[in-house]
Parts: C-alpha cells; structure tokens; sequence
C-alpha cells in the first residue's frame, strides 16, 4: 500500500517535540488551530479545517515519551479512513538533532487526493519544526493566508 513518508531533523529537546505532538496547545501550534479532544493513549482527536468543513477523526494509539506517537484515523474523507499516522523521534546523536520519520500509511491508492496529502504535509511538518525550535508554527489557518 502507498504511504507518505518525509524524513527531517529537529533541533530541540525531545520533550518539546514530544509536546508539541500529545498536547492540544502543542498540536493547535503547528498543524490546525482547531483541535479538540483527548491526546493520551486510547483518546480522540478532532481536527477541524475551514471552519469545521473538512474533520479528521483520530484514534490516540501510542504516544510513547519521547519517541512514537501514532493515531489511527476512523472519520474524515474517505481515502483517509483507517490510515495510520506515526512519528518516531530518534534521539539526537552528534548534535545534529531529533530525526524525525513521518508516515501516513495505508493509503488504498496514489489517485485522488495522496498527491496533494503529500504536499500539505510536507508543509505541515515544516510549520511542526518552526514551532518547536522557535515557538512559532504556521498552522491552518494561518497557513492559507
């Protein structure tokens, strides 16, 4: 099955990308201001764009401090139902900072909207570094602006 994957280093503590990840402030920070729910293990979570027009719903699977986090998402559009998103957070080695491995897995084909899923997310996880090495995301929807 296809999957998007981006690969890219962090420099911070482990906690604050931790954070940034299993916190609704954290989350709210970097990819949607509009985010609702439980981050903990077993939880729900509930992002909203363009003004509640488009909803993903997660499942919370793992949040394991400070290297995975993964949800699973059960509502949303349709190609997105039962894909899996992961973070796993290498600890730094060298100072060269956190790696940081991404994936949406599970994805039924590369037609309709993975291409454009891969983009949005690359630009995302780019919002995801600013905010954790400068305090200041770019989360939607800012990022439409």
């Amino acid at each position: 099955m296809p999957e998007i994957k981006h690969t890219f280093r962090i420099q911070c503590a482990e906690e604050t990308i931790h954070r940034a990840l299993t916190t609704l402030e954290g989350l709210s920070g970097w990819w949607t201001t509009d985010v609702q729910g439980n981050p903990a293990p077993d939880g729900e979570l509930v992002f909203r764009f363009n003004d509640g027009a488009v909803q993903f719903t997660m499942d919370v699977k793992k949040t394991f401090p400070p290297h995975e986090v993964l949800w699973v998402c059960k509502a949303g559009h349709p190609e997105w139902v039962d894909t899996l998103i992961s973070f796993d957070l290498n600890p730094p080695g060298n100072g060269e900072g956190i790696l940081v491995l991404f994936k949406h897995s599970g994805w039924g084909s590369t037609e309709g909207i993975y291409g454009n899923c891969t983009f949005d997310w690359g630009r995302y996880l780019r919002s995801l570094k600013m905010f954790v090495e400068t305090g200041k995301g770019n989360p939607h929807p800012e990022a439409m602006a």
